[in-house]
Protein backbone atom coordinates (compact mmCIF):
# COMPACT_ATOMS: atom_id res chain seq x y z
CA UNK A 1 0.00 0.00 0.00
CA UNK A 2 2.82 2.66 -1.04
CA UNK A 3 1.41 5.80 -2.06
CA UNK A 4 1.66 6.68 -5.96
CA UNK A 5 3.27 9.63 -5.13
CA UNK A 6 5.46 8.39 -2.36
CA UNK A 7 8.51 10.98 -2.83
CA UNK A 8 7.83 14.75 -1.60
CA UNK A 9 11.18 17.32 -2.25
CA UNK A 10 12.11 20.30 0.11
CA UNK A 11 14.61 21.20 2.26
CA UNK A 12 16.04 17.38 1.52
CA UNK A 13 14.89 14.66 0.00
CA UNK A 14 11.34 13.83 1.56
CA UNK A 15 9.79 10.80 1.90
CA UNK A 16 5.79 9.37 2.87
CA UNK A 17 6.45 5.84 3.24
CA UNK A 18 3.65 2.94 4.03
CA UNK A 19 5.71 0.43 6.57
CA UNK A 20 4.87 -3.43 6.79
CA UNK A 21 6.47 -5.31 9.56
CA UNK A 22 5.18 -8.54 9.95
CA UNK A 23 7.25 -10.88 11.56
CA UNK A 24 4.21 -13.25 13.07
CA UNK A 25 5.19 -15.69 15.89
CA UNK A 26 8.85 -16.31 15.90
CA UNK A 27 8.29 -19.91 14.14
CA UNK A 28 12.25 -21.42 14.22
CA UNK A 29 13.85 -20.95 10.94
CA UNK A 30 17.21 -22.35 9.76
CA UNK A 31 20.00 -20.84 11.57
CA UNK A 32 17.03 -18.59 13.12
CA UNK A 33 19.00 -17.08 16.42
CA UNK A 34 17.14 -13.83 16.97
CA UNK A 35 13.42 -13.39 18.89
CA UNK A 36 11.91 -10.58 17.69
CA UNK A 37 8.70 -9.00 19.10
CA UNK A 38 5.88 -9.67 17.28
CA UNK A 39 4.38 -7.19 14.38
CA UNK A 40 1.69 -6.68 12.12
CA UNK A 41 1.19 -3.20 11.90
CA UNK A 42 1.33 -0.60 8.57
CA UNK A 43 2.65 2.26 9.51
CA UNK A 44 2.12 5.21 7.44
CA UNK A 45 4.77 7.81 8.34
CA UNK A 46 6.52 11.08 6.89
CA UNK A 47 10.50 10.79 6.56
CA UNK A 48 13.49 12.37 5.51
CA UNK A 49 16.13 10.44 3.25
CA UNK A 50 19.73 11.56 2.87
CA UNK A 51 22.86 9.48 0.93
CA UNK A 52 26.39 9.74 1.59
CA UNK A 53 29.02 10.45 0.39
CA UNK A 54 28.26 14.10 1.34
CA UNK A 55 24.62 13.92 1.02
CA UNK A 56 23.99 15.16 3.71
CA UNK A 57 23.24 11.68 5.77
CA UNK A 58 25.52 12.62 9.03
CA UNK A 59 23.73 15.78 9.34
CA UNK A 60 20.44 14.39 9.31
CA UNK A 61 21.39 11.78 11.95
CA UNK A 62 22.63 14.62 14.62
CA UNK A 63 19.49 16.63 13.74
CA UNK A 64 17.10 13.92 14.86
CA UNK A 65 19.21 12.96 17.79
CA UNK A 66 19.02 16.74 19.01
CA UNK A 67 15.58 16.57 19.02
CA UNK A 68 15.48 14.33 22.18
CA UNK A 69 14.13 15.46 25.53
CA UNK A 70 13.71 12.13 27.07
CA UNK A 71 15.98 9.47 25.77
CA UNK A 72 17.57 7.80 23.07
CA UNK A 73 18.30 3.76 22.17
CA UNK A 74 20.34 3.22 20.06
CA UNK A 75 21.48 -0.03 17.99
CA UNK A 76 24.53 0.52 15.89
CA UNK A 77 27.59 -1.38 13.91
CA UNK A 78 29.94 1.58 13.50
CA UNK A 79 30.43 4.60 15.46
CA UNK A 80 33.40 6.51 14.98
CA UNK A 81 31.44 10.05 14.24
CA UNK A 82 32.62 13.19 15.89
CA UNK A 83 29.78 14.93 15.45
CA UNK A 84 27.82 12.27 16.51
CA UNK A 85 29.72 11.85 19.38
CA UNK A 86 29.36 15.16 19.76
CA UNK A 87 25.36 15.28 19.42
CA UNK A 88 25.16 12.26 22.17
CA UNK A 89 27.59 13.83 24.82
CA UNK A 90 25.71 17.32 24.44
CA UNK A 91 22.62 15.19 25.04
CA UNK A 92 24.02 13.52 28.34
CA UNK A 93 24.84 17.30 29.54
CA UNK A 94 21.52 18.34 28.98
CA UNK A 95 20.18 14.88 31.23
CA UNK A 96 18.68 13.15 27.81
CA UNK A 97 19.05 9.25 28.50
CA UNK A 98 21.24 7.63 25.74
CA UNK A 99 21.87 4.32 25.51
CA UNK A 100 23.55 2.38 23.62
CA UNK A 101 24.24 -1.37 21.85
CA UNK A 102 27.20 -1.84 19.81
CA UNK A 103 28.47 -4.69 18.10
CA UNK A 104 31.83 -6.59 19.40
CA UNK A 105 33.89 -6.62 16.60
CA UNK A 106 33.54 -2.73 15.43
CA UNK A 107 33.77 -1.75 18.96
CA UNK A 108 36.90 -3.10 19.64
CA UNK A 109 38.34 -1.79 16.80
CA UNK A 110 41.03 1.34 17.98
CA UNK A 111 38.54 4.33 16.99
CA UNK A 112 35.36 2.65 18.12
CA UNK A 113 36.38 1.87 21.16
CA UNK A 114 38.28 5.20 21.67
CA UNK A 115 35.03 6.71 21.41
CA UNK A 116 32.88 4.15 23.28
CA UNK A 117 35.11 4.85 26.16
CA UNK A 118 34.74 8.60 26.02
CA UNK A 119 30.68 7.93 26.21
CA UNK A 120 31.11 5.97 29.10
CA UNK A 121 32.97 8.33 31.22
CA UNK A 122 30.32 10.91 30.05
CA UNK A 123 28.05 8.32 31.59
CA UNK A 124 26.46 7.45 28.65
CA UNK A 125 24.91 3.74 29.01
CA UNK A 126 27.20 1.92 26.45
CA UNK A 127 26.54 -2.24 26.12
CA UNK A 128 28.50 -4.37 23.69
CA UNK A 129 27.65 -7.70 22.20
CA UNK A 130 29.45 -10.38 23.29
CA UNK A 131 28.40 -13.04 21.60
CA UNK A 132 29.79 -13.88 17.71
CA UNK A 133 27.52 -12.90 15.64
CA UNK A 134 27.11 -9.60 13.92
CA UNK A 135 24.79 -6.67 15.64
CA UNK A 136 24.79 -5.39 12.59
CA UNK A 137 22.02 -2.98 13.55
CA UNK A 138 21.56 0.86 12.38
CA UNK A 139 18.63 2.56 14.26
CA UNK A 140 18.06 4.93 16.88
CA UNK A 141 14.61 5.88 18.68
CA UNK A 142 14.20 9.67 19.76
CA UNK A 143 12.09 9.85 22.36
CA UNK A 144 9.28 7.29 21.56
CA UNK A 145 8.78 8.98 18.16
CA UNK A 146 11.47 9.34 15.98
CA UNK A 147 13.34 6.69 14.23
CA UNK A 148 16.51 7.00 12.46
CA UNK A 149 17.30 3.76 10.05
CA UNK A 150 18.77 2.53 7.18
CA UNK A 151 22.30 1.34 5.37
CA UNK A 152 24.39 4.26 7.10
CA UNK A 153 27.02 3.43 9.57
CA UNK A 154 27.63 6.34 11.91
CA UNK A 155 31.15 6.97 10.85
CA UNK A 156 32.86 8.84 9.20
CA UNK A 157 33.86 6.88 5.80
CA UNK A 158 30.63 6.20 6.18
CA UNK A 159 29.79 10.21 5.71
CA UNK A 160 33.01 11.09 3.47
CA UNK A 161 33.68 7.54 1.28
CA UNK A 162 30.71 5.49 1.40
CA UNK A 163 27.51 4.98 -0.75
CA UNK A 164 24.94 4.74 1.92
CA UNK A 165 21.52 5.61 2.72
CA UNK A 166 19.38 7.19 6.17
CA UNK A 167 15.96 7.10 6.81
CA UNK A 168 14.07 9.24 9.44
CA UNK A 169 10.42 8.90 10.17
CA UNK A 170 8.10 10.77 12.98
CA UNK A 171 5.98 7.81 13.60
CA UNK A 172 5.47 7.04 17.12
CA UNK A 173 4.09 3.34 16.10
CA UNK A 174 6.77 2.48 14.33
CA UNK A 175 9.47 4.20 17.01
CA UNK A 176 7.69 1.29 19.34
CA UNK A 177 8.21 -1.61 17.32
CA UNK A 178 12.16 -0.20 16.72
CA UNK A 179 11.97 0.47 20.68
CA UNK A 180 10.73 -3.17 21.16
CA UNK A 181 13.18 -4.80 18.83
CA UNK A 182 16.09 -2.74 21.08
CA UNK A 183 14.70 -4.03 24.01
CA UNK A 184 14.99 -7.60 22.34
CA UNK A 185 18.74 -6.92 21.83
CA UNK A 186 20.74 -8.52 24.95
CA UNK A 187 24.53 -8.89 25.05
CA UNK A 188 24.73 -12.86 25.74
CA UNK A 189 22.53 -13.95 23.15
CA UNK A 190 22.62 -13.67 19.04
Amino acid sequence: MISRRPWIVGAGVQVLVAFALVTGASAPVAASHAQHPPAATVFTCPGTVRFSPHGGAEALVVEVLRQARDYVHIAIYGLTSPKVEQALMDLALAGVRVSIKSDHVQSAGKAQAALLARLRTARLEVEVSRVGRLLHDKFAVVDGRWVITGSFNWTESAERRNRENVLTFDCPPLAQAFDAEWEAIRPDEP
